[in-house]
């Protein structure tokens, strides 16, 4: 099973060089919503104004894929992609003036059945086809926004949500969507991946690390900016990471009910040094690395959380103030696992 993971990653990465993008990932913009998941306004601009002030040049998510698969010349060296998902009403009052004023591209993932039961805390169609007309990119975020990784979540399951909200999305703005999916809650499993490569949709996760030529097409990492998360000397250390070059990741599936033995990347270059690398999990550090040339193993002695966790792995730049960043993501949905 290892070897199958290997060779599909293998096969998932694109030739080219270096060519990153941050992509980063709100759901409320305002002051009037669950903290967790909002930023305000008044920082929502902090950001953008550090952005511009910092010579980032925000891109779309479509110009960045491109841009990175084909590892093309002109990419910006310091590039951001602005993404929201859920569609809620904040992002069209409050987000999308701020946005079309700076002429900022940006991409809301739907969950299309919310916007037809026209829920009060979510845009509408019209509002939507607003959105959509102006230039704003419009996807594929399900049809119910379940927890798809679950085990009775088969294909034909699976492949109904997807097409339930194409469908929609489709009928509704009058053009197709994009080949785009962000995965509800962030989750995703091998299933899912296989699904969407058998389409050739791209997969849009919510973990930590740019997006690079090391990024599988189906797990592509995004910065969840919301909470304490929000913060800007947060906002600072996340559009301002690098991506770390790991081919080779074990275990390759993040659905598990217990914490996997050991786990091991294996890196095409390392353009840090070794004892800057070091990994978390819940904000403990990692002690027992083996280094073995471009590989490194390590375990995790606490039990393994309910939900969502992920072990994330950085590592400082030698030459600048800059840290590599990948994470490794964890689902464990299965509230009687160990």
């Amino acid at each position: 099973m290892r070897i199958v993971w290997f060779f599909i990653l293998l096969l998932s990465l694109p030739l080219m060089a270096h060519n990153q993008t941050v992509i980063l990932v709100y759901h409320h913009i305002s002051d009037q919503t669950p903290p967790s998941t909002s930023t305000t306004p008044a920082l929502f601009k902090q950001h953008l104004d550090y952005l511009q002030a910092n010579q980032f040049k925000v891109i779309s998510l479509q110009q960045a894929i491109h841009s990175v698969e084909n590892n093309h010349s002109k990419h910006p060296e310091k590039s951001v992609v602005l993404t929201f998902d859920d569609a809620y009403l904040s992002i069209y009052e409050q987000a999308f003036p701020i946005l079309k004023k700076r002429k900022i591209p940006f991409t809301v993932f739907v969950s299309t059945e919310s916007v037809e039961k026209q829920y009060k805390a979510m845009m509408n169609w019209q509002q939507l086809k607003e959105l959509s007309e102006a230039g704003v990119t419009i996807a594929n975020h399900s049809h119910t926004h379940a927890h798809l990784t679950q085990e009775n979540q088969n294909s034909d399951v699976l492949g109904r949500q997807l097409d339930i909200a194409q469908h929609l999305l489709t009928e509704r703005l009058q053009q197709t969507p994009p080949p785009l999916f962000a995965y509800p809650y962030g989750e995703f499993n091998s299933n899912l991946q296989t699904l969407l490569n058998t389409r050739g949709w791209y997969g849009l996760a919510q973990y930590s690390g740019p997006f690079s030529r090391y990024s599988q097409k189906t797990r592509i990492p995004r910065f969840a900016i919301g909470g304490h998360y929000s913060g800007m000397t947060a906002f600072k250390l996340r559009v301002n990471t690098l991506a770390m070059p790991v081919v080779e990741e074990l275990p390759g599936d993040p659905h598990v009910e217990r914490m996997p033995e050991a786990f091991h990347l294996r890196f095409d270059d390392l353009p840090f040094a070794r004892q800057n690398f070091q990994c978390f999990y819940n904000n403990h550090p990692v002690s027992n690395m083996v280094w073995k040339d471009k590989k490194v193993s390590f375990s995790v002695s606490a039990n393994l959380s309910v939900g969502r966790s992920r072990i994330n792995c950085t590592a400082k730049d030698s030459k600048s103030a800059r840290y590599y960043w990948h994470t490794l993501p964890l689902f464990n949905l299965n509230p009687n696992s160990d």
